[in-house]
């Protein structure tokens, strides 16, 4: 939602320009036009054209250039070229500030820019010079930084301290930023300045003052959409607020366990575009995992994973973790989707790795950051302290992936470890299963005259087994083999006890199985959910346990090294021939 705020500002200026002097581009392609074409279709190419021909013909110039380029990047959700373009637009300007609306509007969209790539400490960073800034104009009677950037640079910083669980400063800095609103006598201003408080304070868990901030947000908002002006971008603008309001006063009665009126606010929103938002889109998935509507909480998710290709997407943290990820996890399990949930949880764990190198790694960051900061009025001490700390972040930095190096390559050696042993254990395994068949031959071999009664049942249950395959029959019991073989289930028992080194009947049964599917997983391509079932289980868990305990390896690697077998076998044939 706060990436929204600026949009109105920069059509306007846009309109302006076409209005002064209009190109043959421009009198072909309306820019406010493009810009709600990338709103609606995030392509990006005919607005920068259009830009590019506005510098070419001299209605705009750098830094105001680099800052459009971005802007139409962010609409698009392409945030590491929108952050590119901001922080050129940002760095071109110079003391003393030629016009402080522009620089004040592109470093609070740079600031922005960072926390939606989840570098809170660098968005704080550039937030608190801009303050200071604003403050150092204050003190001497000058309102030439706008009053809105500054209120808004003290919202984000709350939203950065909120994003780093830092509860009790960012509620002073949002009754700040508020404050200084109040000035202001825009009610669009003022209104999504108070929802972004409520929005806050909900995500703080402070219900009570998020209700209080809510009704004023509802109060500003029919004040401000009752005179919105009839253009596009505003009354879509409008809209994108009153489903953000109902999401966030839906989840409020969610919380507090008025179900049906959470329903019924959620019921009132249309699912349309607008809703691709990302913090209508988190709202809504918060809603619905609050209301354990699992499967449409999913749909919501996958909206959100697919609003930038993965290039741009922002870098793994523990926040990602915690508020993307495991809701997928905890959705995925709760609506019956488990192997889902499985692979969802694989990815967890890998994503903490990721984070914690990551972590490290802003630690490092952090340290030059605060340093740099300290020591910006010293020059020729900065010079020599800065020469000693780009050695600390250089020997941390390699410090940092020589261990990495190590891990990775440790896991590497004790999976190949592990591997090379599966290899060894799989051919201990055919050895043990031909001598189980040897056992078998030799007891069929004996005599008949040599065999008591229940060696002679025994062979004909293991000839049953071999021709006829009953256990793939999930039903077979001892009941329905003794059915099988004219006999008692008693009389079962005690030759399958006496004759197969005391096992039980259904322990016999289930060796037939595993046996069974080892040889479709070591001799076929099936999937092996359909392994399962053609060797007779009920439950997957049931088989997996049962092959560990056999085999002592999951199914999936008895299957790569038996293929991994049979092509080697197939090779050393071929090469002879």
């Amino acid at each position: 939602m706060r990436k929204i705020i600026p949009i109105l500002s920069v059509l306007m200026f846009l309109t302006t320009c076409s209005e002064h002097k209009k190109s043959d581009v421009t009198n072909e392609i309306d820019v406010k036009q493009l810009l709600e074409h990338v709103n609606k279709t995030q392509e990006v190419e005919q607005s920068l054209a259009a830009i590019d021909s506005l510098e070419q013909i001299g209605e705009v110039h750098p830094p105001t250039s680099d800052y459009l380029r971005g802007l139409v990047y962010d609409m698009g959700w392409h945030y590491r070229l929108a952050g590119y373009y901001y922080q050129r637009a940002y760095d071109a300007y110079e003391e003393p500030i030629p016009d402080w609306d522009s620089y004040a509007k592109t470093g609070y969209r740079l600031a922005i820019m960072r926390s939606n790539m989840q570098d809170y400490e660098g968005s704080m960073i550039i937030s608190s010079r801009l303050i200071a800034q604003a403050d150092s104009l204050r003190s001497v009677g000058s309102s030439a930084f706008p009053q809105t950037y500054h209120a808004g640079l003290l919202s984000h910083i709350a939203d950065c301290q909120i994003s780093l669980r830092q509860f009790d400063e960012a509620k002073i800095n949002k009754l700040k930023s508020y404050e200084l609103m109040t000035i202001d006598d825009s009610p669009k201003n003022r209104m999504q300045m108070i929802f972004n408080n409520a929005e806050s304070f909900f995500i703080m868990g402070d219900l009570e003052d998020t209700d209080e901030w809510l009704q004023l947000a509802e109060d500003k908002f029919e004040d401000w959409a009752s005179g919105v002006n009839n253009t596009y971008i505003d009354r879509d603008l409008v809209l994108e607020y009153a489903k953000a309001i109902s999401l966030l006063r839906a989840n409020i009665l969610q919380s507090r366990g008025k179900v049906v009126e959470a329903a019924n606010a959620y019921i009132s929103i249309n699912d349309t575009n607008l809703l691709r938002h990302p913090i209508n889109l988190d709202l809504t998935v918060q809603y619905l995992m609050a209301a354990s509507r699992y499967e449409e909480a999913l749909g919501f998710m996958n909206r959100l994973d697919t609003l930038s290709p993965p290039s741009e997407q922002p870098r793994i943290t523990f926040e990602i973790i915690r508020d993307r990820m495991v809701p997928r996890y905890e959705a995925y399990l709760k609506s019956g989707h488990k192997d889902e949930a499985l692979n969802t949880a694989t990815q967890i764990i890998d994503a903490i790795d990721s984070a914690v190198v990551i972590q490290n790694r802003n630690a490092v960051a952090e340290l030059s950051v605060i340093y740099e900061t300290e020591q910006k009025d010293r020059a020729l001490e900065q010079k020599e302290a800065e020469s000693r700390m780009q050695l600390i972040i250089i020997m941390g930095l390699l410090i940092l992936l020589i261990v990495s190096g190590v891990a990775l390559w440790r896991i590497i050696i004790a999976q190949r470890q592990l591997h090379q042993k599966n290899r060894e254990l799989y051919d201990t395994i055919q050895q043990m299963q031909l001598r189980e068949e040897e056992q078998q031959a030799a007891l069929s071999d004996l005599p008949e005259t040599t065999m008591n009664a229940q060696q002679k049942l025994y062979q004909r249950i293991c000839q049953l087994m071999k021709d006829q395959h009953p256990y793939t029959d999930s039903t077979l019991n001892r009941d329905s083999l003794a059915q099988l073989l004219n006999t008692n289930y008693n009389n079962v028992a005690i030759a399958i006890r006496e004759c197969a080194d005391g096992l039980t009947v259904g322990d016999f049964i289930d060796n037939w199985r595993i046996s069974h599917a080892s040889q479709l997983l070591a001799n076929s391509d099936e999937p092996i959910g359909i392994v399962i079932e053609l060797s007779g289980f009920q439950s997957r868990s049931h088989f997996n346990t049962l092959f560990r305990e056999k085999y002592k390896m999951p199914p999936s690697e008895y299957r790569i090294i038996a293929h991994e077998k049979r092509s080697c076998a197939f090779t050393q044939t071929s090469s002879r021939s």
